[in-house]
């Protein structure tokens, strides 16, 4: 493929991860395009389309604030512009050669660190930004409308029985989860991404069947527990945030590697393909069942941790 071609790859797979987190459907899985550029064409390219992705959305988020007539001031345009190139610059540091030798889970886990640590003064900034607050607090004043639908019982209601109740319980939940929500999305949009990308080369890609944490993640998983059921104590403020970020974080990869060792498993069984299908279709559904989904979200974690001690898998460690 000559290098005009290439080019070409790359814009259009910029502005289609630039459409789809425009999108409110697809927003999640914006990554996927440059993640499957990366691995198809190298870091190099991810690294440029990802710049021109940022530049796109960047520059429509400002266009739309000046369209809108909306008050906005550098807080706001921060929270517009940050989180997309905290995506886009993890992405980069899971493919790029800078870290080359660095094993992914470890990139990761930078790329993790270096979020939180830049997030902090941004956090800071727009608690203490008038404007910013202003326009939360408007957003929360419909969102409380929508929820009470009338209600006025605060007995019913507890914390979300005020406009302020309510904005105070979101952002303390949002606080204590962002960090892992960005590590699931920035994961699985790779992991996707890559896999496309393998698959149009016709190569198998990552095995997750392989993934295997180091066994010192176990003290991860133990402190960050023993540090979130502290802060159940009491308002800890950061120190309660970080744990919790932690402590799911921890489940999260052992889950992942819980999920590695069912397909290992599988694969030892020699089950049928559409057996596997059925069986991932019944995880995916049985993870939004209320009640059931406890199965899935500590039985595969649960899964992953007892391999600290029992050895499931007969294959080489990742």
């Amino acid at each position: 493929m000559s290098a005009r071609d290439v080019w070409i790859e790359a814009a259009i797979l910029s502005v289609v991860s630039a459409f789809l987190y425009q999108s409110a459907l697809f927003v999640f899985v914006f990554l996927v395009p440059l993640a499957a550029l990366g691995h198809r064409r190298g870091a190099d390219w991810l690294g440029m389309a990802a710049l021109v992705t940022g530049g796109v959305v960047a520059a429509t988020r400002i266009t739309s604030l000046i369209r809108l007539g909306v008050e906005w001031d550098f807080a706001i345009l921060l929270m517009e512009v940050l989180p997309p190139a905290a995506f886009l610059g993890g992405l980069y540091l899971l493919e790029t050669r800078l870290l080359y030798g660095v094993r992914r889970l470890y990139r990761l886990i930078q790329a993790v660190l270096i979020a939180g640590a830049v997030s902090v003064p941004v956090i800071l900034l727009v608690s203490s930004s008038s404007v910013a607050m202003e326009t939360l607090r408007q957003q929360f004043e419909l969102l409380h409308t929508m929820f009470t639908g009338g209600e006025s019982d605060p007995a019913r209601l507890g914390r979300f029985a005020t406009v302020g109740g309510m904005m105070e319980a979101v952002l303390d939940l949002l606080l204590s989860t962002y960090l892992f929500a960005y590590t699931v999305v920035l994961a699985g949009n790779w992991y996707l991404g890559q896999l496309i990308g393998a698959r149009t080369q016709g190569q198998e890609g990552f095995r997750m069947r392989d993934f295997r944490l180091p066994d010192v993640f176990i003290w991860v998983l133990v402190g960050s527990s023993g540090a979130a059921l502290v802060s159940l104590a009491g308002n800890a403020g950061v120190f309660e945030h970080l744990a919790w970020n932690a402590l799911f974080i921890a489940l999260f990869l052992y889950g992942v590697q819980g999920l590695g060792i069912l397909w290992s498993l599988l694969d030892r069984f020699e089950i049928a393909r559409g057996i596997r299908i059925g069986v991932g279709a019944a995880l995916a559904i049985l993870v939004v069942v209320p009640g059931a989904n406890i199965l899935v979200l500590l039985g595969l974690p649960g899964l992953g941790v007892a391999e600290t001690w029992i050895h499931f898998r007969s294959t080489e460690r990742s």
